[in-house]
């Protein structure tokens, strides 16, 4: 220290006036930092005046004061308490700030003070300064992993963080306003829909689209596949099950989807595509661009397609035991709370679920390789120990000839198993050759021969192919400002929300009514005010509040007039 006087600036004005100043090395708040509600003060500084205002407006929620805004403009913000003017007791809090050029147009806070006199120890039910313009600033980078996030759940987090409560529909509009923040509008998804696709095709090798568009470019359906499922695909049961599932966006619309059984039993989504309704000509258009576009379904072969409408065929064990459409039906399940998002924020859920799914499973297969017990999957491994238990009880099979056996089971039932070669296998129970997994007669068979029955499993179920069906990468989807532009030549063009919308109000109820529905007439309610039954409270006679008491004395009040 020293004794030496040190000359001073006051004001931010006077800084940039003064060249003998130099900018001071200072820490400059954050854009995350700005919403986590920081003590303000004097010289503090801002990148930019949505985040200084974000900081005031998290601050003053925080402490339970409210400001009103006295000058704001490009260049300078200033603003006092809300009870400035308060007879009894003014608060005479201030803050102003300006952009400084010496700062490189950054905001400093040049006054801050002096303290509140007007905090409350209660807060209040709602806060002036608690807009959903800052809820929205609050909850976008949340929003951007979770896209299905609840107005309860905004609500929630608001009370934990500020202690304060918002109401629901403040918390819907903060985040409709985050959602066409990240997405745009309904329309603006639907606009540039081409570029968003085209940038998730060249960020993600092996991804295929298709845009159905009428003239001129009017939005008719979409189709889409990652390059990541269709690679991985090549590894999985040769089934697919199929199904759609309604939007509740703006728009009306179905999403299809046609889902695959990994050696595991889990699910696999293959490819998506979202159309006007679940009709005969959209399944038809969905099925042709997936022949056109994924190779991999064409090349398989066996393919057995399941769907919800032909529960009844028998296909000879190309099913691989599937027998239901729950694997597409599940999968609608999960993507239940992204269906009212904008077009391109259902296709974004979808590529993070994926994303999630695909780290997930490569995880635990690599943990099954550093275990070592079974080159199987477990559920494959429970199928063989329960069936080579079982094994164990059967009574010794009796040779018939070279390739055919009898084998009695603990049932006492005779079956013939047949094994041509060392990798084939038939049984008159079936299972060996509906679900690709020896059975329990033919575990007997090669327990007595000292052959391995672990040679008829299916290689779909080893480990090794569970590996493969998840080996392929997810990479990061591109920022909105590196998106291919608008190009006729090469079909990129702005295009117009499809004509289906939806209407508004509660969505009509297809149900056929029964007898179930109609009300019992033991359930008689009694009035709250006079507790006789034929009417509520708010239609007594004898309620001086009730509608259909103030409306017959405004009647006769009426006549009265006259």
């Amino acid at each position: 220290m020293n004794n030496e006087f040190v000359e001073t600036v006051r004001t931010t004005q006077q800084w940039d006036d003064d060249e003998n100043f130099d900018a001071p090395c200072v820490n400059i708040v954050s854009p995350t930092e700005a919403t986590s509600a920081v003590d303000l003060y004097d010289g503090q500084i801002f990148h930019t005046k949505v985040d200084l205002q974000a900081a005031i407006n998290g601050w003053s929620i925080l402490h339970n004061v409210q400001f009103l805004n006295s000058t704001s403009n490009k260049i300078r913000l200033s603003i006092m308490c809300a009870q400035h003017d308060n007879v009894d007791r003014p608060c005479l809090w201030r803050l102003h700030a300006s952009r400084s050029k010496r700062l490189g147009g950054l905001w400093k806070i040049s006054t801050c003070g002096p303290p509140h006199t007007c905090t409350h120890p209660i807060l209040a039910s709602g806060h002036h300064n608690c807009t959903t313009k800052f809820i929205c600033r609050l909850i976008i980078p949340i929003i951007r992993q979770q896209l299905d996030m609840k107005p309860k759940e905004i609500v929630a987090r608001m009370e934990s963080k500020f202690d304060i409560k918002i109401s629901y529909m403040k918390a819907w509009d903060a985040r409709r306003k985050a959602i066409e923040a990240t997405f745009g509008s309904y329309e603006q998804s639907y606009r540039s829909l081409f570029c968003f696709m085209e940038a998730l095709r060249l960020s993600q090798p092996g991804s295929v689209y298709s845009i159905h568009v009428v003239a001129p470019t009017r939005f008719k359906g979409l189709f889409w596949a990652f390059g990541a499922s269709i690679c991985g695909w090549e590894h999985c049961r040769p089934v697919l099950s199929m199904d759609g599932t309604f939007l509740l966006g703006k728009y009306r619309g179905t999403l299809l989807a046609a889902v695959g059984i990994d050696g595991n039993g889990g699910l696999f989504p293959l490819a998506f595509a979202v159309v006007e309704s679940e009709s005969n000509e959209s399944w038809i258009w969905f099925l042709q661009k997936l022949q056109e576009l994924v190779p991999t379904v064409v090349a398989r072969e066996k393919l057995c397609i399941v769907s919800d409408k032909h529960p009844g065929l028998f296909d000879e064990g190309h099913r691989y035991g599937i027998m239901t459409t729950n694997a597409s039906e599940c999968f609608n399940g999960v993507l239940k709370r992204a269906r009212g998002l904008p077009i391109q924020g259902l296709i974004m859920s979808i590529y993070y679920n994926l994303v999630a799914l695909f780290l997930r499973r490569s995880a635990e297969a690599q943990k099954w390789v550093e275990a070592g017990q079974s080159p199987f999957v477990p559920q494959t491994m429970v199928v063989i120990q329960r069936a080579e238990r079982d094994a164990r009880r059967c009574p010794e099979p009796v040779t018939i000839n070279r390739n055919e056996f009898e084998v009695i089971d603990t049932s006492s039932r005779a079956n013939k198993v047949e094994i041509t070669n060392a990798a084939s296998c038939t049984c008159t129970c079936l299972r060996p050759q509906r679900y690709h997994v020896p059975c329990v007669h033919v575990v007997a068979v090669a327990g007595a021969r000292r052959w391995d029955h672990n040679a008829f499993v299916s290689p779909i179920f080893t480990i090794e192919k569970y590996l493969a069906t998840y080996s392929k990468l997810f990479h990061v989807f591109p920022p909105k400002d590196i998106w291919p532009g608008f190009n006729e030549e090469h079909g990129l063009i702005p295009l117009l929300a499809p004509t289906f919308r939806r209407r508004a109000g509660r969505p009509r109820m297809n149900r056929f009514r029964n007898t179930m529905d109609e009300l019992s007439s033991s359930s008689n309610k009694a009035c709250g005010f006079c507790k006789q039954t034929g009417h509520n409270r708010s239609t007594c006679p004898h309620n001086p509040s009730s509608s259909r008491l103030s409306s017959v004395t405004t009647y006769f009040a009426l006549k009265r007039i006259d």
